[in-house]
């Protein structure tokens, strides 16, 4: 696969139903590595005249299991730019429909959203919604969700010691089906190589937004976490650019001969599955192979 565009691939998600998401701020391409068939998606056609500019805050891909229909989210900043500098942030929210095989814009003027907060695993796809770690104007730090079948938004607490300003780092992952938040000391800020490394379970993600401090790591030096596999082994990129794990239940860590530029590493737990990619209509992009 090739892409027209100088942009890397940012975003790695998935997977769902077999079928993974490669992302950057212009291009989405759906991918099952079983099958070896992928679709470039056609590009939104938002229109922003200058002298406005625009730039995309985050991405989410899904199934919708009441439509029967995958989905992609864009979260755009839209700002006019006043002698070089961005001024009065707007939101746009588009989405895509496979099974339309087009793009629309959500109407959102009754929601309050927080800022996102970026970092390699800081977004996820988990029962039926998109996930995002926000920042709201005053803290602490919230999770940011999109239901795909309801297409609302709502936000949940994060446990209480969690914050932005000079806090930690975090992620997002599944454990034993459960949603998960990864809190890793920032490896720039810390003074600390000793610090701790924190894994929260939500206890019951349809109702109430507590937490349960699973497991406490010491002295991981994680520059970007990646995965949990096998339910206790956590993936991540080190300060060194190493793919690294640690066994959460014996604190065995291991070093993988795999290593790339620091936050480029991705790591996507699959299952096979044979999960046609939907094809596009008449002039649209349609399926091919690689």
């Amino acid at each position: 696969m090739t892409s027209n565009y100088s942009n890397d691939f940012d975003q790695f998600i998935g997977p769902c139903q077999g079928i993974i998401a490669l992302m950057d701020n212009l291009t989405t391409v759906l991918f099952n590595p079983s099958t070896r068939n992928y679709r470039l998606l056609p590009p939104s056609p938002l229109n922003i005249p200058p002298p406005f500019s625009h730039s995309i805050e985050c991405v989410g891909f899904g199934f919708d299991t009441i439509a029967n229909d995958y989905k992609v989210i864009r979260i755009l900043d839209v700002y006019l730019v006043d002698h070089g500098y961005p001024q009065d942030f707007e939101k746009k929210i588009e989405v895509y429909d496979l099974d339309i095989d087009s793009w629309r814009e959500l109407d959102h003027a009754d929601q309050n959203f927080p800022s996102i907060y970026w970092s390699p695993s800081s977004q996820m796809f988990y029962q039926g919604s998109c996930h995002w770690i926000g920042i709201p104007i005053e803290d602490p730090l919230v999770i940011l969700s999109f239901d795909l079948s309801t297409e609302t938004f709502r936000t949940a607490k994060m446990p209480d010691s969690c914050y932005f300003m000079d806090g930690p780092s975090y992620g997002l992952a599944v454990l034993n089906d459960t949603y998960t938040l990864i809190c890793y000391p920032d490896i720039e800020r810390a003074k600390d190589t000793n610090e701790f490394t924190d894994i929260w379970l939500r206890k019951d993600y349809s109702g109430c937004d507590s937490w349960i401090k699973k497991y406490t790591i010491k002295g991981l030096p994680i520059q970007s976490p990646l995965a949990i596999w096998r339910e206790c082994l956590l993936l991540f990129q080190c300060s060194n650019g190493f793919l690294m794990s640690c066994n959460l239940l014996s604190n065995e860590i291991n070093e993988f001969n795999l290593h790339g530029s620091p936050t480029s590493l991705r790591v996507i737990i699959y299952k096979e599955s044979l999960t046609p990619i939907p094809r596009g209509y008449g002039s649209s992009t349609q399926v091919q192979n690689f």
